[in-house]
């Protein structure tokens, strides 16, 4: 009977660590879904900036050759 006992405390705790493990797999996998969610918005606003960069240096570009003329 001693033997069965300690294989159920192992096996309770096997299990127990198993659904540890699988509560950490989800957390880890929160962080990196809202770690890409960030990169992405990082991304666009990068990309929105540079535009609005380009968008600048083309207005500048107009106006320098406005008043040359």
């Amino acid at each position: 009977e001693i033997l069965l006992n300690a294989k159920d405390e192992l096996i309770r705790e096997r299990n127990q660590q198993e659904r540890e493990n699988r509560e950490r797999r989800a957390e880890v996998q929160r962080y990196e879904a809202r770690v890409n969610k960030k990169e992405e918005l990082l991304e666009q606003r990068a990309a929105e900036f540079e535009k609005g960069e380009k968008e600048l240096a083309e207005q500048k570009s107009i106006i320098a050759k406005e008043k040359k003329f």
